[in-house]
């Protein structure tokens, strides 16, 4: 991934929790305190996994690093934690 691709990557992910905030703010009055502290922290902690998940894709599981991973057993916990941090964190806040 080239540096600019990052750049728009990181800014793609700030305008996505800026948009997130002003739907929260649009909220307040139509559902209760609680639920919005709620979905607030939930909203907090996938975006916290979400940044993990990206720095496994950009800086852990690349195509320079395959060196690091010498087998299939040292591969698959990295991989899993990706998944898990990048999607798994995300559709558990869901339900």
């Amino acid at each position: 991934m080239t540096a600019e691709e990052k750049d728009s990557q990181f800014i793609a992910a700030m305008i996505s929790r800026e948009i997130a905030e002003r739907l929260i703010d649009q909220c307040i009055g139509a559902v209760s305190d609680s639920i919005l502290y709620e979905f607030k922290g939930c909203l907090s902690r996938s975006n916290y996994f979400i940044y993990k998940a990206q720095h496994y894709d950009l800086n852990l599981l690349t195509v320079a690093n395959l060196k690091e991973f010498d087998n299939y057993e040292n591969f698959l916990p990295a991989y899993i934690n990706r998944c898990y941090f990048g999607s798994g964190i995300f559709l558990g806040n869901a339900h």
